[in-house]
């Protein structure tokens, strides 16, 4: 073969791309056959004979050689290297051309063969404009009820659709928070279902290299993402294409402003009143949230006729369904945050209460289910920093207090009380953003939380007992239940577990269309009213009128829970009757202050100090106090031993415990005010000092000389009943 003919083969082998007809192949390769030794041949036979034949006739014979020759080019495609080498053996004969020409055509062959079969597949996914809803949100990119495609190039430079997801996204908006940062992209996705989801894909994400992450997280909700690298990310580069509609994001769930209208944001929708008609924002946080636990199944009738109907006159259903529903209220009442902690042995359906206060706004948490609404406290620190923003002016709900670390558990108490998450760093030595949330809660356990954070070696002081507040569940042997008696429990956990899995979030959504519609200057007039009417029940008021600050602060958290309640019950959406809810929750104050420690007109801290002092004393009366007495009008020591104790902390003597002023700041008062804790015990009695002082001067022995030394001088009483002295706590 000549050169010419070979270039001109190659020539035309790169031009043919999208050849599919036989006419147009066999041009493309006609210099190939020209260049054999039989074309060489008819050449010569035509010189000796020039008439031998019609132009016709020669291009009709050449025709039918070409054919003849794709034919069989195509018939060996399939074949082995050595079935191969066969047939070109054969074909060299056949066709009276070269091996390499051969070869050559059948890899010309292969090459359009591949082409034509892309081409068609391609045309079969590409969507078609005006059938299948066709949106551009670019030149690059557009998107079909088949999926989204990005714009490719062929080897050629000729434009092709290529599908880099199976299933639709519509890009919404673009979001911003309010100070114009923490840009993102506001999509509704269409799953291979066919449902649809909205939700807000932050760009820092999509700027920090979390490809892999943002398809996956997608493909967990049903998108079609096609598995290639190449596809993903234009998949994401799609994701932050500009698109002129603007929305605020807002970084946690809960109550917004927009206009002079409040909303109130959840993960998958933004409720408004009726006929609000401006911009509404919607949730953006800092990671890529698919699951919320907020999920809606039956209706609210069915919710109210199955599961709460049956289970009224009962005060822990109350409380943990009244504080599901207070948790919007928690903004406009004007009180801090904080958490009930019911707690009781096991098998007493404590677990059973929170499931059904769980089913006001999501599915209960439950072993073995999804996204659930409620948490464990085995979660880290900051698992439970990231939930507390998931229900922010919801509520939250902890299980099985017991399982925690209690060195975690007692600084995300003050965090989920406080409303906001640590201050933290980033690798590069700058500060990350504090998020900010509302959280009123309720846990479980059978612990209380004092004696499991003691337990574990951490101190409980009085500010954290406020903050999580703990409720005996136990209202009758072996039950939390009034309705229910232990050997009922069983099958009560059959009916109503099930039950509270089918139907929740649909009473939430319409108590959280109420407050939208009533509005918040209604709001707060109403919960006003409530809580004060609750707050003069006759036994509520006794209990208030000699409390401590701490006191009435648990107090008021129980008033917002029985104003939910009453506000509830007035939009229809509880079966209850307002006397009955108003006695079920007073039924849990009154447990509460039957367990707490001490008198309601002593603060948590006073009688923190007291219990550590009367703990010490029970333990080192006798191994760290040196006695003495008496002994014929000379004072000796009551025991040989007492001579050579050491490390002691004072003296006993003739009834009274002398304690040393270092030891009583040092241990009997470490970690509390020792003068205020030495004050409050000399009003009360039992603490004996001198005429305008604390302290009161004794004579003691010490080696072989009795001195004058001033002590803390308690009377014994102290360790029998000091904290609890006072006046009696109410009854209903």
């Amino acid at each position: 073969m000549s050169k010419a003919a070979s270039d001109g083969f190659r020539e035309s082998a790169d031009s043919g791309l999208e050849g599919e007809a036989v006419n147009h192949e066999a041009a493309s390769i006609l210099p190939a056959i020209d260049g054999g030794a039989e074309a060489n041949s008819n050449e010569g036979a035509a010189e000796s004979d020039p008439f031998a034949g019609s132009a016709e006739d020669h291009a009709a014979n050449e025709t039918r050689r070409k054919i003849e020759l794709f034919e069989w080019a195509d018939s060996v495609l399939g074949l082995n290297e050595t079935e191969l080498e066969l047939a070109l053996d054969d074909a060299v004969k056949r066709f009276g051309m070269q091996r390499r020409a051969l070869k050559r055509i059948i890899a010309a062959r292969r090459s359009e063969k591949l082409k034509a079969k892309a081409k068609e597949e391609r045309s079969r996914t590409e969507p078609r404009d005006n059938e299948n809803n066709v949106k551009y949100y670019s030149p690059d990119f557009k998107v079909s009820d088949r999926g989204v495609y990005a714009r490719k190039f062929d080897d050629q430079g000729h434009p092709f659709w290529d599908r880099i997801c199976t299933t639709r996204i519509d890009l919404l908006a673009l979001t911003r928070d309010r100070r114009e940062e923490n840009w993102g992209t506001y999509i509704i996705i269409t799953n291979r279902d066919g449902g649809r989801k909205k939700l807000a894909i932050p760009h820092a994400l999509t700027a920090a290299d979390k490809v892999a992450d943002i398809a996956s997280l997608l493909a967990s909700l049903g998108v079609g993402v096609v598995p290639s690298k190449q596809a993903r990310q234009l998949l994401v580069q799609f994701l932050t294409l500009e698109v002129p509609e603007r929305i605020t994001a807002v970084p946690q769930i809960g109550w917004h402003c927009s206009g002079d209208a409040w909303l109130f944001v959840l993960p998958d929708e933004t409720i408004v009143p009726g006929g609000f008609d401006g911009p509404r924002p919607v949730l953006q946080t800092a990671s890529l949230h698919v699951q919320h636990g907020l999920d809606v199944s039956g209706t609210l009738e069915q919710w109210i006729d199955q599961v709460a109907a049956p289970l009224a006159g009962n005060s822990n259903v109350h409380l943990c369904v009244g504080t599901a529903f207070a948790g919007p209220l928690l903004k406009w009442a004007g009180e801090p945050p904080g958490i009930f902690h019911l707690w009781g042995t096991s098998k007493i359906a404590k677990s059973l209460v929170g499931a059904i206060g769980q089913s006001v706004w999501g599915r209960p948490k439950v072993p073995g289910e999804p996204d659930a609404f409620g948490a464990s406290w085995t979660a880290t620190a900051v698992g439970l920093e990231r939930y507390a923003v998931l229900r922010s002016d919801v509520g939250a709900y902890f299980d099985e207090i017991g399982e925690g670390a209690p060195k975690v558990i007692r600084p995300a108490v003050y965090v989920l009380a406080n409303g906001s998450s640590k201050l933290r760093g980033t690798p590069e030595i700058d500060l990350r953003p504090m998020e900010s949330f509302r959280i009123l809660g309720i846990s479980t356990g059978e612990p209380t939380i004092e004696a499991y954070l003691s337990s574990g070696g951490e101190k409980v002081p009085a500010g954290l007992k406020v903050r999580l507040v703990d409720v005996p569940a136990e209202v009758r042997p072996e039950s939390a239940f009034e309705t229910c008696s232990a050997d009922g429990i069983e099958e009560l956990g059959k009916q109503f577990y099930p039950l509270t899995l089918q139907l929740h979030g649909a009473t939430g959504r319409a108590w959280l269309q109420h407050l939208v519609d009533i509005g918040s200057e209604e709001i707060t007039v109403r919960l006003r009213r409530h809580r004060e009417e609750w707050l003069s029940l006759p036994a509520v008021a006794a209990v208030r009128k000699t409390a401590t600050a701490q006191v009435r602060s648990i107090l008021n958290r129980f008033a917002l829970i029985a104003a939910a309640l009453r506000m509830v019950i007035e939009a229809n959406l509880l079966p209850w009757s307002i006397e009955d809810t108003d006695l079920g929750i007073a039924t849990c104050m009154m447990r509460w202050l039957k367990s707490r420690k001490g008198r309601l007109d002593v603060t948590g801290e006073m009688l923190g100090a007291i219990e550590q002092i009367r703990t010490i004393l029970a333990a080192d009366l006798h191994g760290r106090f040196i006695h003495q007495r008496l002994i014929d009008g000379n004072l000796d020591y009551a025991n040989p031993a007492d001579a050579t104790k050491r490390d002691t902390l004072g003296y006993v003597k003739n009834g009274r415990i002398l304690v040393d002023p270092t030891a009583w700041r040092s241990v009997l008062c470490a970690g509390y005010d020792p003068e205020k804790t030495a004050r409050h015990l000399k009003n009360e009695g039992l603490l004996i000092a001198d005429d305008g002082k604390l302290q009161h001067q004794e004579k003691v022995k010490r080696g072989g000389d009795v001195v004058k030394a001033r002590f803390y001088v308690l009377d014994p009483k102290i360790l029998d009943d000091a904290a609890g002295t006072g006046p009696k706590e109410a009854s209903l």
